[in-house]
Formats: C-alpha cells, structure tokens, sequence
C-alpha cells in the first residue's frame, strides 16, 4: 500500500491499541517484526524495544513497550 505510507495512519492506529490496552490493564504488549520492515522504526518510535531476536540470522526481532 505504498500510496498510504507517511501518513501516520498506522503510528495513529498502534498508538490507539497502546491506550486501549493501558486502559483494559495489560502492563505491556509485545509484537514480532522482521528487520527490514520499514515499521520497526515505527514501533520505535512508539516505544517499544527489542528484546530478542529469531529466525535465520536474526531477522526478526520481538520487541515490548511497558504501558
């Protein structure tokens, strides 16, 4: 979906799920993303930081953001 990229929609859109689930109590959430993915910087941004790393190589990471 290249034509929606740099918008802001999916910061927007994480960052909603991020006060939902604060707001339902979770402490934390945690995701998957491969290392190349354009959105890692994304999650980054939004908090969340790597914590592990799997795959061939690396490259995937599993990243967490405390609520």
């Amino acid at each position: 979906m290249p034509l929606h990229r740099r918008k802001g929609i999916g910061e927007t859109v994480l960052r909603a799920c991020m006060v939902q689930a604060r707001e339902e109590g979770f402490q934390a959430l945690s995701l998957s993303v491969a290392v190349h993915n354009r959105s890692r910087m994304m999650y980054q941004r939004a908090g969340f930081e790597k914590v592990s790393e799997s795959g061939d190589g690396g490259d995937h990471w599993t990243m967490v953001a405390n609520l």
